[in-house]
């Protein structure tokens, strides 16, 4: 144990980069050296305050160690310096989008609404982006006319991803969201995280207000966010039919 301290201690007196401290600090914390980790992430946020890295294994370490009240200040902290790069989101889905890569465009634009569920610029984006619907078939006429004339209020998106699913619960959604989990637990039954989360969902579905309608009138934002869920769905759809094609 002494030989390793020196070597760190001879490491830290060279002044290493912050990538080096993050590398070596990490390794500390693999081998259980808690103490000398938080010690050492004190004294390198002094010289790097702005790495999230840094700060991120800080938190971790407090709280593996059980000093909660630290660890809650350092992750409030880094996920404050996440909120303020989410934009990035946004302009990575603009980047893909003029790179007719639209895939990873939806896929960018979807991380950037589970944060800012209420960006009117991003739903005008998306509406201006989405697709042109086809006009269905004879054949699809036909099936549709030979099917019960109620449909349901809401089925879910034929693609169904767990950031969709946070999409609809950010937008107060919960058995839109509920409904996305199920689907995607249908096409992946190991998905465990999500089985999880699925659970969470429904274990708070009896406080969520049920009547739709007293919902609809309630909330003045009800059609924007049905249109923008309405928008996603759109795309994830086109999508599909492109990769059969």
């Amino acid at each position: 144990m002494k030989t390793s301290d020196e070597f760190l201690d001879r490491i830290l007196n060279e002044t290493p980069s912050s990538e080096t401290l993050f590398l070596l600090l990490a390794n500390q914390k693999a081998e259980g050296r808690l103490n000398r980790v938080i010690k050492e992430c004190i004294n390198a946020l002094g010289r790097f305050p702005r790495d999230i890295r840094i700060r991120g294994l800080m938190a971790e370490t407090c709280f593996e160690s059980g000093w909660l009240s630290r660890a809650e200040s350092e992750v409030e902290t880094a996920t404050a310096q996440i909120e303020e790069l989410i934009h990035l989101y946004k302009l990575k889905g603009l980047i893909y989008s003029a790179l007719n890569r639209k895939e990873e465009a939806l896929r960018s634009l979807e991380i950037y609404l589970v944060h800012k569920p209420e960006d009117q610029e991003v739903l005008s984006l998306l509406e201006s982006m989405s697709p042109v619907e086809e006009a269905p078939s004879a054949d699809q006429r036909r099936i549709d006319s030979d099917s019960p004339g109620e449909t349901p209020p809401f089925s879910g998106p034929e693609i169904a991803t767990p950031t969709l699913a946070e999409v609809y619960f950010a937008q107060g959604q919960v058995e839109e969201a509920i409904v996305t989990y199920q689907r995607v637990l249908d096409r992946n039954p190991g998905a465990e995280q999500s089985r999880k989360r699925l659970e969470e969902l429904k274990a708070m579905l009896p406080s969520v207000p049920q009547p739709q309608e007293y919902r609809r009138d309630e909330d003045p934002l009800r059609s924007r966010k049905e249109k923008l869920i309405r928008v996603l769905e759109t795309w994830r759809e086109a999508i599909a039919a492109g990769s059969k094609q």
